[in-house]
């Protein structure tokens, strides 16, 4: 969702630009996790892109690969370092539920995401508070 580095115009030139909404796997010791372009990105050959056409809805495709990267990473061939490919992924099955119940699931669960970030960030500051507390407790005890 954010990035820190970018490619100068020469090395944009030698590369493949993917599009928003793509969907990003991870191939080489890290196996099978996924997560979705919200901007146009570029990549390592460590990586593979999936572009999901108009029938499947990218939210949800991200969400199913995601359940599915601890089988990928137990199926992954053993080597010095696991690896997978296009050929590994390509017999991969894939749930593939009418586009409406695609989106509708991908809706409902990017609002239970939304809450537990909501949550995580509320537990975050209430931690603060509480470790402010402590201290000027501990102070005022001293």
């Amino acid at each position: 969702r954010t990035h820190s580095q970018s490619l100068n115009e020469r090395g944009l030139a030698v590369s493949r630009l993917f599009p928003s909404g793509t969907i990003a796997i991870t191939i080489a010791a890290n196996i099978g996790y996924a997560a979705m372009l919200t901007f146009p990105a570029a990549f390592p050959d460590s990586i593979i892109a999936i572009t999901p056409d108009e029938t499947m809805n990218a939210d949800f495709l991200n969400m199913y690969l995601s359940t599915q990267q601890a089988e990928m990473d137990r199926r992954a061939p053993k080597g010095t370092q696991k690896n997978i490919n296009v050929e590994f992924l390509r017999p991969w099955p894939i749930v593939v539920p009418a586009l409406e119940i695609q989106r509708s699931i991908a809706r409902s669960m990017n609002l239970v995401e939304d809450e537990l970030a909501a949550c995580v960030h509320q537990a975050t500051a209430l931690r603060i508070l509480l470790d402010s507390i402590s201290f000027e407790l501990l102070e005022s005890a001293l």
